[in-house]
């Protein structure tokens, strides 16, 4: 159980990782006036994974 739990921890920090590098990318996208919609890539990419 506790290992599930570390696991579950390190996932979370990872995605907390991931969504700060986004933002920061999307925000240099917005500077370059580049809208980006990352709810709509993320499930196009999840789409796309699931089908592999």
């Amino acid at each position: 159980m506790t290992m599930i739990i570390r696991n579950c921890f390190e996932l979370l920090s990872e995605l907390a990782e991931l969504e700060t590098k986004v933002q920061e990318k999307q925000e240099l996208l917005e500077q370059l006036g580049v809208e980006v919609d990352c709810e709509e890539l993320l499930l196009q990419f999840i789409s796309k994974q699931r089908a592999l």
